[in-house]
């Protein structure tokens, strides 16, 4: 099985940068998946990563399928209706 990844490249900021836009950082890596690294003196000393990959909503999984419209490879159709076939169902938090 062929498994993709959609990593995003990671942006350089300075540490001075870093500490003043800390939490607008925060915030973009948790919600957006961006990553950063942090450079001082030319080297990149510390890289902010997400923690965990998040899980893709059926919107995005949509939008990937639409730009993958064309593409006419059984083995990628397979692929993608096993993935779809096997979709844990999680537990609603408000299920008793």
């Amino acid at each position: 099985m062929i498994i993709m990844k959609y990593d995003k490249a990671a942006i350089e900021i300075s540490a001075t940068q870093a500490v003043r836009t800390f939490s607008e950082i925060v915030n973009k890596v948790y919600y957006q998946a961006d990553r950063y690294d942090i450079v001082r003196g030319g080297t990149v000393v510390a890289s902010i990563v997400p923690a965990a990959p998040k899980k893709c909503s059926a919107s995005a999984l949509a939008e990937i399928f639409e730009r993958f419209s064309d593409y006419n490879d059984p083995e990628f159709a397979d692929i993608v209706e096993d993935v779809v076939l096997n979709q844990p169902i999680e537990k609603s938090p408000w299920d008793r």
